[in-house]
């Protein structure tokens, strides 16, 4: 599929939209008596809905799987399947049903292409080395799916369907964040409060915070930009609430990454508005920041604590750094392909002596909680190069697009994306999942919009 067509959305066929929505309001309203009464067979209507959706509706599908995202609970624990695992197999499955049905089964070409099909190729390779082949696979398959999503939604979903789904995951953060709130002040900001969308919060929210920043940086209507302010003061606060250290860092090392990329944009095309409020949101935002972590001192004082205990064998510090420096030896040991993808989680298994130390016992099932680590142990050098490949592509699409857009409109949804972008690639030094489960699909969702943007600016010129 050529540039020039990419943005012509492909339809579900005859299926009227009105009716479909009524259908959906019915399936809803069953699935609420559902959970109000207690009527077990009442959600039956709901989960037919949804599954026929996704499929003969993937682009409205999408909607559940970003809805899915605020509720991580497994539905199965070996291997670990959550609801939007469920709805991602679906939609990607509806997608190229789409596609089959339009003759187009073609994979719509961009500029990650080379990365990603290298990347999954030592991937696969790497399971040469697999002890448990099966589990291996399942991860391998996962990250298929997801950039399958990645086309599907590049190719079949225009910019501004894209930037609907986004909307959507912000005002999702917002609502978790008004619900959690509450809850921090009455414990008096001494107890962590993730509430029913659990960890998997903690990243939405960075992202969130993230975007909004890029969106006000740029939004015109004073009306727009004073909605991003309080929606900004809430997902902080929100994430804040949460307690995570990593979320904090990542939401202010993104938010920096935003304001850089609004001054300059702003200085180029001689636009003070951008930079303005890049001033206005660093100085407040320091001073907000400067606030929030006084007010969160006990937290500080847990961080310090922790690390001041390290050498005890009771500490998560003392966790980390064991699995880590395990990760590290698994790696110079298998240093070409690693010991196969989906394999770090069950080293235990692949090197029984290390079960023998105390951490060890303690720690098997952990993973490396380092997405980085992760790679080098479980793909070798070659997937580490192969993912530090792909990194430097999707690094050249951003700064290319920084340079060509004029619209300021459309900047502030690049200078969010790419400040999100940032801090997904901060994960990789963190315990964050960059492409699998929940973080994988939010990494999908950002790529394919900067995708979009991109490919709408190389069909103008």
């Amino acid at each position: 599929m050529d540039i020039a067509t990419h943005n012509q959305t492909l339809t579900a066929g005859p299926i009227s939209g009105k009716f479909w929505a009524v259908a959906m309001s019915l399936c809803i309203a069953a699935g609420m008596a559902a959970a109000l009464w207690g009527w077990p067979l009442a959600f039956a209507p709901l989960a037919i809905g949804v599954v026929l959706t996704c499929i003969l509706k993937p682009d409205w599908g999408l909607y559940f799987l970003v809805g899915a995202l605020f509720f991580p609970y497994k539905i199965t624990s070996t291997p670990a399947f959550y609801p939007a695992d469920v709805i991602l197999f679906l939609v990607v499955i509806g997608f190229w049903m789409q596609r089959a049905r339009h003759g187009k089964l073609g994979l719509i070409r961009t500029p990650l292409d080379l990365p990603i099909a290298v990347w999954l190729g030592i991937m696969a390779l790497s399971l040469v080395n697999a002890h448990d082949v099966t589990r291996g696979i399942i991860n391998w398959l996962r990250h298929v799916q997801l950039f399958l999503l990645f086309y599907a939604i590049a190719g079949q979903v225009n910019s501004r369907q894209a930037q609907r789904l986004l909307v959507v995951l912000v005002l999702g953060a917002a609502i978790f964040s008004a619900i959690n709130l509450p809850l921090f002040i009455q414990f008096g900001g001494l107890k962590r409060i993730i509430g029913i969308a659990r960890p998997s919060l903690i990243g939405l929210l960075s992202v969130c915070i993230v975007y909004v920043t890029g969106l006000f940086c740029f939004a015109r209507r004073r009306a727009r930009a004073t909605l991003y302010i309080i929606l900004l003061i809430l997902l902080f606060l929100g994430q804040v609430a949460t307690q995570s250290r990593w979320g904090i860092v990542a939401s202010i090392i993104g938010i920096g990454v935003v304001l850089i990329l609004s001054w300059r944009w702003g200085s180029v095309h001689a636009d003070p508005l951008p930079r303005r409020r890049a001033r206005l949101l660093a100085i407040f935002g320091a001073a907000f920041i400067a606030i929030i972590f006084i007010l969160a001192f006990p937290m500080i004082e847990n961080v310090i604590q922790r690390f001041n205990q390290v050498g005890s064998a009771a500490t998560t510090v003392n966790y980390r750094l064991f699995i880590w420096k395990t990760a590290w030896n698994i790696y110079l040991d298998h240093p070409l392909l690693g010991i196969g993808l989906g394999q770090a989680q069950i080293w235990g298994n692949i090197f029984p002596s290390l079960r023998l130390e105390r951490l060890g016992s303690l720690t098997f099932g952990f993973g490396t909680h380092h997405t980085l680590l992760k790679y080098m142990a479980e793909t070798g050098t070659l997937g580490t190069l192969a993912l530090f490949w792909l990194w430097v592509r999707i690094a050249r699409v951003g700064s290319g697009l920084f340079q060509r857009v004029n619209s300021p409109e459309i900047m502030g949804h690049i200078a969010g994306i790419l400040g999100v972008i940032s801090i997904i690639f901060f994960r990789l030094f963190t315990e964050g999942r960059m492409f699998y489960a929940i973080p994988g699909i939010t990494t999908v969702l950002f790529l394919a919009l900067l995708i979009n943007l991109w490919m709408s600016n190389q069909a103008k010129q």
